[in-house]
Formats: structure tokens, sequence, C-alpha cells
């Protein structure tokens, strides 16, 4: 999607922070789940908040993509581009159905190519299987693979990382997994939980690991739960991302279904951005 109106990066000299934060861009990350579709768009456009990240549902949502363009919104990102049941364990079957997957991919990333967006993320089922090193090593070869289509496009794959993890993966193994790729377009990006973040430890520490691989960083949380964002929960991890000089998109994703939802969750940013 061509870019838009877009949105003025956060800085360590804005107003609102005493405290030091990344120079980044923020966006919101839009939900699969969300209702009134037409209703959202027009409660995104009056924000300030004009880039957003899409669900891969979205592309064969009919309307959707023309009301986005028709709108003053910028797609900076595509979510799960194929199913994550799908994406996730699909290294684990033959060649030719390897195969259909990468041919899947490769028709989805020829519409990304026309619509100017140029990521989309990907599970990989990594953090379930990364004690097997047979299964590890088939993710890697379908990396591979995918690889040279990546850099004909211009396209970067992201692989998602929940933060704090299901499982507690050793340090490094996410590195060598992307290592193993030998591909450049090929990141991460971090998802973290902040309301089940408290007790993890300094999330310089935590983040450090990564900091030649993160591409995107997003705040995740369900606002319809009772999970409210707010600066206390997040300053830790500005703090640590400015730390790592980390520029790029941070974004803020509220898992809701409902448009009130959204619209105070849109309102509760303008209050810490």
């Amino acid at each position: 999607m061509v870019n838009k109106n877009k949105t003025e990066s956060i800085s360590e000299g804005t107003e609102n922070h005493s405290k030091e934060v990344p120079n980044f861009n923020p966006a919101i990350g839009i939900s699969s789940s969300i209702k009134d579709i037409d209703q959202c768009l027009h409660t995104l456009e009056e924000s300030f908040l004009y880039d957003i990240e899409i669900p891969g549902v979205w592309l064969d949502t009919p309307g959707i993509l023309d009301k986005i363009e028709e709108s003053k919104l910028n797609i900076v990102g595509v979510t799960n581009l194929i199913e994550s049941s799908v994406s996730a364990s699909i290294a684990d079957y033959n060649k030719t159905i390897q195969q259909g997957f990468i041919e899947k991919l490769i028709l989805l990333m020829n519409r990304l190519e026309g619509l100017y967006i140029d990521r989309f993320s990907i599970e990989t089922g990594f953090e379930t299987i990364f004690k097997d090193p047979n299964k590890v090593a088939k993710r890697v070869t379908l990396l591979k693979n995918i690889a040279p289509y990546l850099y004909r496009k211009n396209i970067e794959m992201v692989i998602p990382v929940r933060i704090p993890g299901i499982s507690e993966i050793p340090r490094g193994k996410y590195a060598s997994f992307l290592r193993g790729s030998m591909c450049s377009n090929i990141k991460l990006a971090l998802n973290i939980h902040p309301h089940e973040t408290l007790k993890i430890g300094d999330p310089y520490k935590l983040l450090e690991e990564f900091r030649f691989f993160i591409k995107t960083v997003s705040f995740v949380y369900e606002p319809e739960t009772g999970n409210t964002l707010v600066k206390k929960l997040i300053d830790p991890w500005f703090e640590a991302l400015a730390k790592l000089d980390y520029e790029g998109d941070i974004i803020f994703h509220p898992r809701v279904s409902n448009l009130g939802s959204l619209i105070k969750s849109v309102e509760n940013f303008t209050n810490f951005l």
C-alpha cells in the first residue's frame, strides 16, 4: 500500500516522555476477530495511528483493501499471511506438499508486491520443536527454499516470537535458527505480552540476544478481559529498546472484537505516546 500520511516517529525528544524511548514509528495491529470493519477503519483514520498491520485473512475479504486504499491508512505489514495451523507444521510434510505451500506463498507475495507491502509474518512452530534437531533442520531447509523469492521481491518475512514464551528456549537458539537460513530478509517479530512479563527480569537482558534480528516489536494485550496498557508496563521495554538503538515499527495490538474496545484502546494510546 502506498505510504500515505506517514505517522511521525516518536523519539527521545518528545515532550510526553521523561524517560528514554526508542526512535520508532507507532502502528496499530488489527485483530482478525474485529467486527464492524468499516467503523474500525473510520476510527483509526480519525486518530493519529495511520499505520496499520492487518491480518492475512483480510487479503481475501471482499472490499477491505479498496476501503483502506481510499482512506488515509497505510498498511505496514500483514500477520499470518498463511494460517498458522498450516505454516507451523508444513516443514514436517513431504517435498511435494512443501512445494505447494511455497507456490501459494509466492502468489500471496505477488499480491503484497502489487500493494507495496514489504513485510509479512509466518509461524514456523519453532517454539514447540526447538528441542528436536531433525524438525529444526527441516524448518531451516524450508526457509532456505523461500529465501530466493524474498530477495527477488524485496519483501521481508518475520517469524513471531512470543515474550514470555510458552516454553523456555535457551539463549541463542533463535539466532542460530535464523543464521541457518542464510537470508537477511528473514527476521523476528517480537510479540511482547506486557501483563505477563512483570516477573521475567530485566527487559534489556532479555531483548539483547535478539538485537540483530528484530524487525518489529508488538505489545499484545486483551482489553476486553481487563488488561489495560499503561506507561509503567511499557516504559521498561521502551528503555531497553532505546539502549539497543532500535528504530522501527512498534505495533500496539489490542486483541479486541468490538468497536467500543478499539476506540478506548486508541484513546489510551494518545495518553502515553
